[in-house]
This record gives C-alpha cells, sequence and structure tokens, in this order.
C-alpha cells in the first residue's frame, strides 16, 4: 500500500490522517524547512497543502533566501555483496561508472512510469542533460534515437527534431 502524496510546485508532502484530532495533515517531505499543513477533508487538505506551499514560497521571496530543497543529488545505498558485483560487472560491460549505470537505470524507470499513463508519450533524455522533454505519441510515426539527438519522423514525413 502505498503512502498518499500531494505535489505542487515540485513540492511533496505526505498525508496521514489524525483520529484524535479529526484532520488530515501534509507534512513536505522534501525540504529541510518544516512545512505542514491540516484541514477537516481530504478535499480542504489540497488547497492548504498548496496556500502553504505559496505562503512558504513568498516568504523565502520576502526575505531574500532560496527554499529548502532536501535532495542534493547524493545518497547511499547499501546493497548486498552479490548486487554491487553485478553491477560492477555491467558498469564494466557497459563502458560505464557504476554512478552512469545507475542513472541510466532510474532514468528507463522514469520512461517506463511516464509511458504507463493514459496518455502516451515519448519522454526525451539526452545523456549530460538534466531537463527532460515529452511529446505526445499520437503525432509521430517513428522516432529515431541516437546518443546526441532526438529526431521524430512525423506522420506528414517532415523531420522535426527536438534537441539541436
Amino acid at each position: 500500500m502505498s503512502i498518499p502524496t500531494l505535489k505542487y510546485k515540485g513540492f511533496i508532502a505526505t498525508c496521514e490522517l489524525d483520529l484524535n484530532d479529526g484532520i488530515v495533515i501534509a507534512r513536505v517531505t522534501n525540504s529541510s524547512d518544516v512545512v505542514t499543513a491540516h484541514a477537516e477533508s481530504v478535499a480542504e487538505l489540497e488547497k492548504a497543502f498548496q496556500g502553504a506551499i505559496d505562503s512558504y514560497l513568498q516568504f523565502c521571496n520576502e526575505c531574500g533566501s532560496e527554499p529548502c530543497r532536501s535532495y542534493s543529488g547524493k545518497f547511499n545505498v547499501r546493497i548486498s555483496e552479490e548486487r554491487h558485483k553485478w553491477l560492477a560487472e555491467r558498469a564494466v560491460e557497459s563502458s560505464m561508472s557504476i554512478n552512469d549505470l545507475l542513472n541510466s537505470i532510474i532514468e528507463e524507470k522514469q520512461v517506463n512510469e511516464m509511458l504507463k499513463t493514459s496518455q502516451p508519450k515519448v519522454v526525451l533524455l539526452t545523456e549530460h542533460q538534466s531537463t527532460y522533454k515529452t511529446l505526445s505519441v499520437d503525432a509521430f510515426e517513428t522516432v529515431a534515437v541516437d546518443k546526441n539527438a532526438w529526431s521524430t519522423q512525423l506522420k506528414d514525413s517532415t523531420q522535426r527534431s527536438a534537441f539541436n
């Protein structure tokens, strides 16, 4: 069972029920600052959460400080020796570092999750690029891929390059 979450302006909050007070609570998980919201119903909680985020961002702006995000891009993972060996072997076979291999595995997982949505999408990724572009699949017949660029063949046979 997954924990219910709310998302707004890049912030993610977990939701929980407080049976003693009869309220639902949202706690932001991706900020080192404490940002919470509470309400008497789920419908009200979403509005309260958005209001809390807007107030937090306004406060940061007025103070001249950046909102605190808790993701640095670095984390430690403890795995079995067998998995570590498997990763090291796959990395060598792919001429990659273990870090680059794990990044590619995570990117693949992100693409698979996006493809499971009701509206099929193509997620465009390039090596060493931190931004992604998403396009609707409906307009495309084929998608050609190489390491340096993506191009798409539209149904009317014109070429469009997603990146240059």
